[in-house]
């Protein structure tokens, strides 16, 4: 989670000066965050059912490939607003091509915030030095990751189009974030399936059906991102605390043995207790 502006954020002049090579590999390179600080172009904006308004808007981007003639490409920015605050989070940024028939498609290699970069890179580079199956086909062994938390849909995004053998359940609580999928650029894909319910009751559900292996269970995941905020940018207490649904289901098998638990938390957050509950259910 991020604030609007990230501290250190280069000047306008850096943008041009950034070497070729660098967008190539990484089309969200830290010097495009400034296209988008401006208010932008407003494309939804809906009450949420937990509090707060939804907001998504759509910002002009550099293109970091070439693109057919008449195309472009734009940002598309998600922020939570909360009811009684003046902070303006945000919790999600795309991006997206465009083209002449205004199809919208989004650019699922494109990470432009810094904490998508870490869990992603967390999540990988953990996985391989577990022994996960990370490189294996969906048919040998499928990589299997749970997402508590939507956002716009860019992890799972990225996992899928990295891992081709990667299976991604992602629980979304907040119909308005499920609604705004679209205004994202967010594209359907078979190997994503998503689910709006509460993620805590979700993984007891889930950890059930590993028990009775029933044909739609995906079997203990190899991987789960904890992504969760409420509008004032909170963790629920239900992914943190001790004896709750998510540490039951820890504790009856959640994780495979060889797997990775990813938390995010906003700058601040005293994690000694929260690691020590989620480690005590795991082990």
């Amino acid at each position: 989670m991020v604030r609007q502006a990230w501290p250190r954020l280069r000047s306008r002049a850096a943008v041009a000066a950034v070497p070729g090579f660098f967008a190539a590999r990484d089309p969200g390179h830290e010097a495009l965050t400034v296209e988008i600080l401006g208010p932008g172009r407003e494309l939804r904006r809906r009450s949420m059912k937990f509090g707060g308004e939804l907001r998504v808007t759509a910002h002009k981007a550099s293109p970091t490939q070439a693109l057919p003639p008449g195309w472009c490409q734009e940002w598309r920015v998600l922020r939570f607003i909360p009811e009684r605050a003046s902070s303006n989070l945000i919790q999600a940024i795309n991006k997206v091509c465009i083209d002449t028939d205004a199809k919208t498609e989004q650019c699922r290699n494109c990470l432009l915030m810094p904490y998508t970069k870490s869990i992603v890179s967390a999540v990988m580079s953990v996985l391989v030095m577990v022994g996960a199956p990370v490189f294996e086909s969906a048919e040998e062994r499928p990589l299997k990751v749970l997402c508590i938390g939507l956002g716009g849909g860019s992890i799972p995004s990225f996992l899928v189009d990295m891992l081709p053998g990667c299976l991604v359940d992602v629980v979304e609580v907040e119909p308005a974030v499920i609604e705004s999928l679209e205004a994202m650029g967010f594209q359907p894909d078979d190997h994503i399936r998503l689910w709006l319910e509460d993620g805590a009751q979700f993984v007891c559900r889930a950890v059930d059906t590993f028990a009775v292996g029933k044909a739609d269970a995906t079997g203990p995941y190899d991987a789960v991102i904890v992504d969760a905020y409420d509008a004032d940018g909170c963790v629920p207490d239900a992914f943190t605390m001790a004896d709750t649904f998510f540490s039951q289901a820890l504790a009856a098998g959640l994780l495979s043995q060889r797997s990775v638990l990813v938390t995010n938390f906003l700058p601040g957050t005293d994690l000694g207790p929260v690691l020590s509950c989620q480690a005590e259910a795991t082990f």
